[in-house]
């Protein structure tokens, strides 16, 4: 979710959940997808995909009460 759809949640989360259901607990299920770009080929969008979903996630954290990282290539 390295996309403007991470932002809409956290709105979500504060202004609806937080307000709505304030002891409910919000977990965060983070699914971790294979990088787009190639590392050798587009070394520079390879990165700042990576920094993305770095910045989405550190903006998560802070609302939610349990983050769940999973990696697609396990699943």
């Amino acid at each position: 979710m390295a996309t403007g759809y991470g932002s809409l949640t956290k709105i979500l989360i504060q202004d609806f959940i937080r307000d709505e259901a304030p002891k409910a607990p919000v977990l965060l299920y983070a699914l971790e997808t294979k990088n787009l770009f190639n590392n050798q080929k587009e070394p520079i969008k390879y990165e700042l995909m990576k920094l993305n979903r770095g910045l989405w996630l550190g903006d998560l954290l802070p609302v939610v009460d349990m983050a769940i990282p999973f990696d697609n290539d396990f699943m």
